[in-house]
This record gives C-alpha cells, sequence and structure tokens, in this order.
C-alpha cells in the first residue's frame, strides 16, 4: 500500500486523535466504569514511527469529473468480529482491517 508521510514522529504530536484510534475497555457489569486502554497510531510507519496517511487529499483528475477530497487521517465507524480477531474501519472514505488478536494492541493489516 502506497503511503505519504509527514515530518513528524508520534512523539512530537502526543495527544493527537489524529492518525489514532482508541481502544476502549467496556466492563459489561459497570459500564460506568469503561476506560480508554490504549490510543494505537494507526497511520505510523512502523519502523520510523512517521506518521503516515493513506492519501494525502487534493485533486484526484479532471475537475468537471471528480472531487478534491482530505488526507486521509482518522477513523469511524469501526465494526469488530471478535471471532474472527479482525475489525474493519471506516477512516476519511478508504476502508482499513485490524488483526484484533490481541485486542489491546490492534494490528493494520496490509
Amino acid at each position: 500500500m502506497k503511503r505519504w508521510h509527514l515530518a513528524l514522529t508520534i512523539q512530537e504530536i502526543l495527544g493527537t486523535a489524529l492518525f489514532r484510534i482508541d481502544v476502549i475497555e467496556i466492563p459489561i457489569n459497570d459500564p460506568s466504569a469503561s476506560k480508554i486502554v490504549s490510543s494505537p497510531a494507526v497511520f505510523a510507519d512502523k519502523e520510523t514511527g512517521q506518521l503516515a496517511g493513506l492519501w494525502r487529499g487534493g485533486d484526484h483528475g479532471d475537475p468537471y469529473e471528480t472531487q478534491n477530497t482530505r488526507m486521509t487521517n482518522q477513523c469511524h465507524d469501526i465494526t469488530v468480529f471478535p471471532t474472527k480477531n479482525i475489525a474493519a474501519g471506516a477512516c476519511s472514505g478508504n476502508g482499513i482491517l485490524f488483526d484484533i488478536s490481541d485486542p489491546y494492541n490492534p494490528r493494520e493489516l496490509t
């Protein structure tokens, strides 16, 4: 999968929700005790730690046949399939799959 990179590393933008997902633990018997247990950067180069996106954003071509889009830097609507150890998410118009065999540390599948 082709990626583009920012000049920043994850360590330089701590606390940002961009380029990350939150893993939330919800106790069945006490949902009010829910908490975020990890916030992995899902769009980061595994070797360098540089934040990376699936799509830089911009013009896709002929303005009469296409449109401008924004960069891919967030995920939403993540659906979990626990019996398959897979989660699927929509990320700014792109799809993404995660290996959730270690649910606290999901890994992007490529």
